[in-house]
């Protein structure tokens, strides 16, 4: 008798539970399309390399492991260009990591020493033309390998260092507006356009998400998102979908088992 006068209870409480939780949504801004979030990053635009790792794309993850380990870049110098080229160098364009190297200048005015002139006057000044001068071109050409190898790892390094200043933006903010801010891990991108045709929406939304942290360490210039010291939380994302849309409740109780 008990539990038969206890069942409806239950029921009468979880559909209460249910209708604040749509009576809410109701009255917040319903988030159908990711990219309308302040900040999405995704593990797909991330470079795999020993400075950004993650089981995202690597198996030797264990337990305890960071879900993403960004280490800050520190970027190398321009290699020096030969001597004798310095004249026809562009030094704002080779000390830029952008490819293709730039050319040497066609023409340099340079003061004719050969002349000679009286004291307190300056020597006239004599029009040079790179071709007659094979030596710079030869030395300038030797020096390309090196220079394309830096740009190369020059640019690697950029490619690391904005994941790792838009992690370092997100951990600023948590840690100013953790209230108010949620950082969270999605799973399962669905792409949907919904048949309601008062509310329609394209809806881009993860249908699984689950909370991090974010850690950083100023020591060692090392960013970590890390599952939630409160754990995971593992949960169906369902906020973009109409109440008559979403699936019956049975199907929520088999994925949580």
């Amino acid at each position: 008798m008990n539990q038969l006068a206890g069942a409806p209870e239950e029921s009468k409480a979880l559909r209460l539970a249910r209708y604040l939780k749509e009576f809410v949504g109701l009255r917040s801004s319903t988030v159908y399309d990711i990219n309308k979030y302040e900040s999405v990053l995704w593990f797909s635009e991330m470079p795999q390399e020993p400075e950004c790792q993650s089981p995202a794309w690597n198996h030797g993850f264990e337990l305890g492991d960071p879900w993403l380990e960004v280490r800050k870049q520190q970027f190398p110098k321009p290699p020096v260009p030969p001597a004798i080229a310095w004249p026809w160098i562009d030094t704002t364009a080779i000390n830029r990591a952008e490819g293709p190297m730039p050319k040497l200048r066609e023409i340099t005015l340079e003061p004719d020493l050969e002349v000679e002139v009286s004291d307190g006057e300056a020597p006239p000044v004599v029009e040079r033309h790179i071709e007659e001068y094979p030596e710079i071109i030869e030395a300038y050409e030797r020096y390309r390998p090196s220079w394309d190898a830096w740009v190369a790892e020059y640019q690697r390094r950029v490619r690391i260092q904005s994941i790792y200043a838009e992690l370092f933006r997100l951990h600023t903010q948590v840690q100013k507006q953790g209230e108010i801010v949620e950082l969270v891990l999605g799973i399962g991108l669905v792409s949907w356009r919904s048949p309601n045709k008062v509310k329609a929406a394209t809806i881009l939304r993860h249908v699984l998400v689950a909370k991090v942290d974010l850690h950083f360490d100023a020591a060692t210039g090392v960013i970590r998102v890390d599952c939630s010291s409160d754990g995971a939380q593992l949960k169906v994302e369902d906020a973009m979908l109409e109440p008559e849309l979403r699936p019956d409740r049975s199907h929520y109780a088999a994925i949580s088992d």
